[in-house]
């Protein structure tokens, strides 16, 4: 009886190694996914961004006033300012001496914060 209630308890012991290795593994397999999507949906949001920027910049050829640009948009004048930035470091980026990489790290790093939403 005890010798039975041993081996069950070993056994149990044994299992829950199993479910607890399984569980970790597939949690590392969906962290890689979760890192995956955020990568992908930050590179996409980065290329969104620039597309912004891009217009931000032409409507504001058009007209200098912030206030009525960033109306017009929908978003709010600092917003404005950001991608107006971003515009001008395209625009630099774009001019000759410059790479694709530098291009690469605008995409990653020179985005403004999540807070420019444009609502």
């Amino acid at each position: 009886m005890i010798a039975d209630a041993a081996k069950e308890f070993v056994d149990a012991a044994e299992a829950i190694t199993g479910v607890e290795v399984r569980r970790d593994r597939e949690i590392a397999q969906l962290r890689e996914q979760i890192e995956g999507a955020q990568a992908r949906a930050a590179e996409e949001i980065g290329r969104h961004r620039a597309d912004q920027a891009a217009a931000v910049a032409l409507i504001r050829q058009h007209d200098r006033d912030d206030n009525a640009v960033a109306e017009l948009l929908e978003t709010t004048p600092r917003a404005l300012r950001q991608l107006t930035t971003i515009a001008a470091r395209q625009h630099v980026q774009e001019s000759p001496g410059s790479t694709a990489g530098d291009e690469r790290t605008l995409q990653s790093t020179g985005e403004p914060p999540r807070s420019v939403d444009p609502h």
